[in-house]
């Protein structure tokens, strides 16, 4: 992309968010959860001077709140002890949620233009999962008239931390040039083994809670002037809290499940009441060997 651009404007409910949304610099725009249904929704709109000719797109910097987690890990605490049979069950396809389940209703984030008629249309929508990381993401949109245009965000109250919002022009195509790991270290000392395990896409390098690996990329001359991405495919293994088993409830599991829409509503008090000391909790809660 080339051109990008800051927007001129930034409405959102609680009023201008644009200091939050110029730059990505970790200063991230986000709301509290509605208090009586977690499945809420909020539009921000974003107002840009689009140029004249090119195809543009939206680039989005963001991460999910803690809204998706407590309710991930809330699911787990209904399955208690039959946890693992539940998830395998899911992972068949054996069961059919209602509405695609509670993640469906909290959703992603709609990027939406407006026609000629006058009305909006969802142009792209984001759905990264997780509150570690703020992805970028670019939303290829329709052709838009030269001048102030605006784009509108719609999203779940409560469920998104936008670090950043901007116009690109977009370009022609780029080829990334891969490179694989030269080196893995582990505590300072080469492990052939772990190198040779992030080499083949077949087998994976598991790693225990605590474990530190380093890896070493060689760069030929003149990647000083490049940009560079790092791409990763891996999974994680999910584990039940002993504290959790006494929340085990078959109903409360079948009504997140099957009727996600009357659970978000349920639930909304208990978020609320832990909401604001979610994000610190959280970011202290680091495992340490």
């Amino acid at each position: 992309v080339r051109d990008v651009r800051a927007p001129l404007a930034c409405a959102a409910p609680e009023g201008d968010c644009c200091p939050a949304l110029a730059a990505l610099d970790s200063r991230e725009r986000f709301s509290p959860a509605d208090s009586t249904d977690l499945a809420a929704k909020e539009t921000l709109e974003l107002t840009f001077d689009v140029p004249a000719g090119g195809a543009v797109g939206l680039a989005l910097g963001a991460r999910q709140t803690l809204l998706p987690t407590f309710l991930l890990y809330q699911t787990f605490a209904y399955m208690g002890r039959e946890a693992g049979a539940w998830l395998a069950r899911l992972e068949r396809s054996d069961l059919t949620l209602a509405g695609g389940g509670p993640s469906r209703l909290i959703g992603g984030i709609e990027v939406q233009v407006q026609e000629a008629s006058g009305r909006w249309i969802t142009a792209g929508s984001i759905r990264e999962h997780g509150p570690l990381a703020t992805d970028v993401h670019l939303i290829a949109l329709p052709t838009l008239p030269a001048g102030q245009q605006v784009i509108r965000l719609h999203l779940t109250r409560g469920a998104w931390r936008i670090d950043h919002a901007a116009l690109a022009e977009l370009g022609p195509p780029v080829q990334p040039r891969r490179l694989r790991p030269a080196a893995v270290y582990q505590k300072g000392t080469f492990d052939a083994e772990a190198l040779a395990l992030l080499l083949d896409s077949t087998r994976t390098l598991t790693t225990m809670p605590g474990d530190t690996y380093t890896l070493e990329y060689r760069l030929d001359e003149g990647f000083d002037g490049y940009d560079l991405f790092l791409e990763s495919r891996g999974y994680y293994l999910e584990w039940i809290r002993q504290e959790w088993l006494a929340e085990e409830d078959p109903q409360r599991l079948a009504r997140m499940l099957f009727a996600p829409q009357q659970m978000l509503r349920e639930l909304a008090p208990a978020f609320k009441a832990v909401e604001p000391n979610m994000e610190d909790a959280f970011w202290r809660s680091r495992y340490a060997r």
